[in-house]
């Protein structure tokens, strides 16, 4: 099968990656006891994975010492319900027959052009 080429998508979502890690730092300066999450979208060897995190820089740091494989961060969108979120994604994609192991996942391209976008936004 042929990997989807999401360089342009992922180029266009970068001012909003940013700009959502600018706010969430500043959410976290008011907020210490509770710093905001959201969920992130990880690529790595054509295996994506979906979480929650407040920093999902650190969550790539993280994960990128278990792995001899580079990691990159795709999407990050800040919510409130982060994690309910997350729990509805990974289910829809089990459903779709997706799930590798954990929150790793094998996505076709139009799942991973709908999750880009549902992140996006």
């Amino acid at each position: 099968m042929t990997q989807p080429n999401i360089t342009p998508v992922v180029d266009t979502q970068n001012d909003r990656l940013n700009a959502s890690l600018r706010w969430a730092e500043k959410l976290d300066a008011r907020r210490p006891d509770k710093p905001p999450q959201g969920v992130y979208l990880f690529e790595c060897e054509g295996y994506y994975k979906v979480g929650i995190a407040s920093d999902p820089r650190k969550r790539v740091i993280t994960a990128q010492t278990g792995c001899p494989f580079e990691i990159r961060l795709l999407a990050f969108r800040l919510m409130t319900d982060a994690k309910d979120t997350e729990r509805l994604i990974h289910h829809q994609l089990e459903r779709e027959g997706c799930h590798v192991r954990g929150e790793w996942f094998k996505l076709t391209p139009a799942l991973l052009a709908k999750l880009l976008n549902i992140l996006a936004h």
